[in-house]
């Protein structure tokens, strides 16, 4: 076996375990690790493995077009790895008839080039919340958990911010606060407390607010004196930190006791929105109080804080002062908003203002066992992506229809020195209407037949699909050799 049969081998292995769970009428997969049960693609893929480690690459590889797809859309990410295998498939046989996998791969990547400008075409804007409701009870295959997204999804807009989280309580409920979406990030990975999300969550935290990089670690005595005799649970929010002041925080919090987490900033404007929102006092010289005078009255509050590598999430209390201290905040970015006449600045300060005005929705998700709050939880988190994509980017024909519409579109804008790598992807793209005819034991035909405009897909879906299966497949195509 050649070494491109063996990746070939290791894709298709893949395909076949994570095929099982395309459609509305896939099939969950058990998982080892926890245990989880779930029909996630992105999340089956991720827990696969085989013992051959040359055929294992090729199951690495073809991973890459899952996990992409989930990074960029949040959903697709079983037909992502169906459509490159079957890509590999199709093309391989060519490549062993003299075709060269070289030009092969050029022509692929202009093919899906095509097929991502015929989505954009046929796309309709998803402005009504009957159509969001449609994309986001499909994605989670439940009517009440489709509704809630697109409850959150309308409630707080493109600019507000949807979190979705698991309770032991044994119900799931969607709930709405004011707070804000701001990038701040975590100054070390060793603030994370969840170290495979590199993420931190902080109920009931206090937060600090310094508009000066802190350089010594002697600034934040008095600060770390009142978290030890308060026991609070303090965020120090700053635009930078040495690593003097990073190692004596981590210390101080892994061996000290203390409930700390250091986050920085790029800009003072961010910091002052996140201090309007927990009603904190800003420090350093923009406010001429010193770090050093700090008392708890100078600290912010907030009923939750999520921090990582990107962004943090601020879940504001409902008090007479945070809705006094954000409204004066709001008051202040749209007279800046008069004022500015560059265009730049003026976007900056709206998405600011929208991040602001917009609040915070969020779906605790449980259930009876760990195990269905867990499978629930990964439904929605891919219902929530794909009704964020259509509402960016519109919606197209879903269950397979725009893949099978698309790759007739192919073949006939293809410039004629592109006609096999066209012919390919055109071939290909149909696999998809057929494994979920597969998974829901009916005849193409019939399916097709029985469609409806009910069932859609967002258009950034289908779109980063198409263009990281065939990214994926064209790139494993030219592979002549493994080395381990």
């Amino acid at each position: 076996m050649s070494p491109r049969e063996k990746l070939l081998s290791g894709a298709q292995a893949l395909c076949n375990l994570v095929k099982i769970t395309l459609g509305p009428k896939g099939r969950n997969v058990v998982l080892g690790t926890g245990p989880i049960i779930t029909n996630d693609g992105v999340t089956v893929a991720n827990a696969f493995k085989l013992a051959d480690p040359e055929k294992n690459l090729g199951v690495e590889i073809l991973r890459q077009a899952s996990q992409k797809t989930n990074q960029q859309a949040g959903d697709g990410t079983t037909s992502a790895i169906i459509l490159a295998n079957e890509i590999l498939a199709i093309a391989n046989k060519k490549i062993k008839h003299g075709a060269s996998p070289v030009i092969l791969k050029d022509q692929l990547l202009a093919a899906a080039k095509i097929a991502e400008e015929c989505v954009d075409k046929i796309a309709v804007p998803c402005d009504e919340y009957e159509t969001l409701l449609h994309v986001t009870t499909n994605s989670s295959a439940s009517q009440i958990d489709g509704k809630m997204v697109a409850d959150a999804i309308t409630r707080v807009g493109s600019d507000g911010v949807v979190i979705i989280e698991e309770n032991t309580h044994g119900t799931t409920e969607l709930t709405f606060s004011d707070g804000i979406q701001s990038p701040l990030t975590l100054a070390s990975p060793y603030f994370a407390c969840n170290p495979a999300r590199l993420e931190s969550t902080v109920n009931d935290a206090y937060l600090l607010v310094a508009t000066d990089t802190i350089g010594s670690i002697k600034d934040l005595v008095p600060a770390l004196e009142l978290a030890r005799e308060k026991a609070l649970k303090l965020v120090i929010a700053a635009p930078d930190f040495s690593p003097e002041v990073i190692a004596a925080l981590v210390i101080n919090r892994v061996r000290g006791g203390l409930d700390i987490i250091a986050i920085k900033a790029n800009s003072d404007a961010v910091l002052g929105d996140i201090a309007a929102v927990t009603n904190a006092t800003v420090m350093g010289t923009a406010s001429d109080i010193k770090l050093e005078a700090v008392t708890e009255s100078h600290l912010g509050t907030a009923e939750k804080i999520i921090c990582n590598m990107t962004d943090t999430k601020i879940m504001a209390h409902k008090t007479p002062q945070i809705k006094q201290s954000t409204d004066a905040r709001v008051a202040q970015i749209r007279g800046q908003i008069e004022a500015c006449h560059d265009e730049y600045m003026t976007q900056k300060l709206r998405e600011r203002l929208a991040k602001l005005t917009s609040g915070i929705a969020r779906i605790s998700v449980g259930c009876a066992t760990q195990i269905e709050t867990h499978e629930r939880k990964l439904r929605i988190d891919d219902a929530l992506a794909a009704g964020l994509a259509a509402r960016k980017d519109g919606i197209v024909r879903g269950a397979g229809l725009t893949y099978a519409h698309v790759s007739i579109k192919i073949l006939t804008q293809a410039e004629p020195s592109n006609t096999l790598g066209a012919k390919i992807l055109a071939r290909a793209l149909p696999i998809i209407t057929k494994q979920i005819c597969r998974n829901a034991s009916v005849r193409p035909s019939k399916f097709v037949r029985a469609l409806t405009s009910d069932i859609i897909d967002p258009a950034t879906v289908i779109k980063n699909v198409i263009i990281n299966a065939t990214s994926v497949a064209s790139t494993l195509l030219t592979t002549e050799a493994i080395v381990l």
